[in-house]
């Protein structure tokens, strides 16, 4: 449970530095609960959220890209 409440801390720093202006990646080792933990702060910390799950979407991100190509950040 350290490990969980030392992530959620982590999640809670971003969320009051970011002000809803910036994306979270959320990246690890598969099935250690990365999912679960984003889907609970989702719930706890906000009224509303949006759950996308690709994993089995391979192509669907590159298939959104070519639809509005752009870069993903300034310069």
């Amino acid at each position: 449970m350290l490990f969980r409440r030392k992530t959620y801390q982590t999640l809670m720093a971003w969320k009051s530095q970011s002000n809803g202006k910036r994306a979270m990646l959320i990246e690890g080792a598969r099935r250690v609960g990365k999912s679960t933990l984003a889907q609970e702060f989702a719930q706890h910390e906000y009224e509303g959220h949006l759950v996308i799950d690709a994993e089995h979407r391979h192509g669907y991100f590159a298939t959104i890209s070519q639809l509005r190509p752009r870069t993903s950040w300034p310069g």
